[in-house]
């Protein structure tokens, strides 16, 4: 059983660049770290369901970094296991 969720966050990593020539599955090395978002939930909030969650926490995120992403390739990830 999981307790009331208080706060939802994100970040935002970018993928290393490829080498030129190099196979592309290749290895690229480590992520860095662009940005890192958060916000507090209201008590209506803390009540949604993990999806609901996680989705309010995907929008906001991408949102907060959107003259960072817009017009770009972006993958997103959640923590989130469906159990």
């Amino acid at each position: 059983m999981r307790g009331p969720v208080l706060a939802v966050g994100a970040v935002l990593l970018q993928l290393p660049a490829r080498v030129a020539g190099a196979a592309p599955d290749a290895p690229r090395g480590s992520l860095r770290l662009l940005g890192v978002w958060s916000k507090s939930l209201s008590e209506q909030q803390s009540r949604w369901t993990v999806w609901e969650g996680e989705l309010f926490a995907i929008r906001e995120a991408l949102h907060f970094f959107k003259d960072i992403v817009q017009g770009a390739h972006i993958v997103v990830g959640t923590d989130h296991l469906n159990n």
